[in-house]
């Protein structure tokens, strides 16, 4: 049998990435069009799931919480030569007992749908995708849900104030349209909408908001490998609150080349107008911005250095960073060394160290992060991220996995520090070919200064499948 490596997070989105693996067909190298389900029975049970804090009046801890959740995700994918196209709808019906005072919702639960379109045509390329998902706040998703395909960790803008209990609604768009390649000229324009929702929280610090990014490119080719760049930016961020959505409008042009040892730079010079209602940002939200990247393909990687001076409604980001990337005969790994300026205060580090390592009969993945992120207040704040996973074969049906993290926000004038850490340890048993059974232990951390720290523990064991209906 072959192990799928499965790494648990929440119960929905387990079932998610279980359900969205490569089916038989692509396995075999087939392509067309395939429909599958995957279906999940979870049952758990754990203390104070809301993140309470012992003697807090508004959020206090909590007892026990024991719950059956049955999920399922329908998916389904269309792949040509030239488009890719994928549709995915989930949810879960959930029972069981709670605390007093608990808000979670119980029936129909988490639904969850995406969808996501690629094109490739002679001169031209389009790409669309659309997610929408609703998640039980004391449930979040731990921080390796949140990982690409490098391992890079992206976390929800809103995750530092997380806690409580209610249901959060979450959706995020994108799409990109680039026209024109290998002419004299072309264009490219990229749009994303993103925001969160919050309904029967029990913590009335959680925030609510939507962004909005369009940005418009026009390319002048003189040379196959040389063009000059014209671009147009926008920007919108809008608290849902009676303070006025918030706008940035900028301009830049710039320059980019391809030399011929595998190399490309990159240099932008532009305005930008941003609307602030921070009195002490001192007219640094307008103004001049600019940035210069440089990218080396290496023979055994990748290399890379960034210099980037922007400006945000609170005011001016300089960044300069650099980086190395290798790809091992069993993995990869990859390093980032920088500063960072926030608002005209003294430079921080940056960087990020990542390393992916697959041995005969076991995996490793570690990744660690230190970078400039918007909160949920579009605060920009140094985000600290720790992700760590490895998975040990015991027989050719069954595995040990353990999963931590560790999430810090720095401390700035408006906002407290906030901690969190993850940790899962579990076994996992391929019944069948279809059929898989996981049971673990889950702990959380929650530490906020001024607020206190709450702790939370729980154990699970589901039981998994998915159909590959056609």
């Amino acid at each position: 049998m072959t192990k799928k490596w499965v790494i648990t997070g929440t119960a929905i989105a387990g079932l998610m990435a279980y359900v969205t693996g490569p089916t038989r067909a692509q396995d075999d190298g087939q392509g067309g069009l395939h429909l599958s389900l995957g279906v999940q029975q979870s049952f758990s049970a754990g203390d104070n799931l809301a993140l309470g804090i012992p003697g807090s009046a508004t959020n206090p801890e909590e007892g026990t919480t024991t719950l059956s959740t049955t999920n399922f995700a329908l998916q389904l994918e269309s792949a040509t030569r030239i488009q890719q196209f994928s549709f995915l709808l989930g949810g879960g019906l959930r029972y069981g007992s709670l605390p007093s005072g608990r808000s979670t919702e119980t029936g129909f639960v988490d639904p969850q749908a995406s969808i996501a379109y690629t094109r490739e045509g002679y001169s031209s390329r389009f790409t669309f995708s659309l997610d929408y998902n609703e998640s039980d706040i004391s449930q979040p998703r731990p921080l390796w849900d949140f990982s690409d395909d490098d391992e890079v960790i992206d976390p929800p803008s809103d995750l530092s104030g997380l806690r409580g209990s209610g249901q959060r609604q979450a959706y995020n768009s994108y799409l990109a349209l680039t026209t024109g390649i290998g002419a004299p000229i072309g264009f490219r324009l990229t749009a994303n909408a993103s925001g969160v929702r919050y309904e029967n929280e029990t913590v009335a610090t959680l925030d609510e908001f939507d962004r909005a990014q369009i940005g418009a490119d026009t390319f002048f080719h003189f040379t196959p490998t040389t063009a000059a760049v014209l671009g147009l930016r926008f920007r919108r961020f809008d608290d849902n609150t009676a303070t006025p959505a918030r706008l940035s409008r900028g301009v830049d042009v710039g320059l980019d080349h391809e030399f011929a040892n595998q190399s490309d730079l990159s240099v932008r010079v532009g305005y930008t107008n941003a609307d602030t209602t921070n009195v002490n940002q001192n007219g640094s939200a307008k103004g001049a911005t600019g940035s210069v990247t440089y990218n080396k393909v290496m023979p055994n990687g990748t290399a890379f250095g960034n210099m980037s001076f922007r400006r945000t409604e609170n005011g001016e980001i300089s960044t300069i960073l650099g980086g190395r990337g290798y790809q091992l005969a069993n993995g990869r790994f990859r390093f980032s060394l920088g500063a960072s300026s926030v608002y005209g205060n003294s430079a921080k580090p940056i960087g990020g160290l990542g390393w992916q390592y697959q041995m005969p009969v076991s995996r490793i993945a570690v990744n660690i992060s230190r970078r400039v992120i918007a909160d949920g207040d579009d605060e920009d704040r140094f985000t600290s991220t720790v992700a760590a996973t490895y998975v040990q074969q015991l027989t050719a049906e069954s595995n040990l996995f353990a999963n931590l993290s560790y999430y810090l926000v720095d401390r700035t004038t408006n906002s407290t520090k906030v901690e969190r850490t993850n940790l899962e340890l579990g076994y996992q048993y391929e019944l069948t070919e279809d059929w898989n059974l996981d049971t673990g232990f889950s702990y959380r951390i929650r530490d906020e200064e001024t607020v206190g720290q709450a702790e939370s523990s729980a154990i699970f064991v589901s039981l998994s499948r998915r159909f590959d209906l056609f």
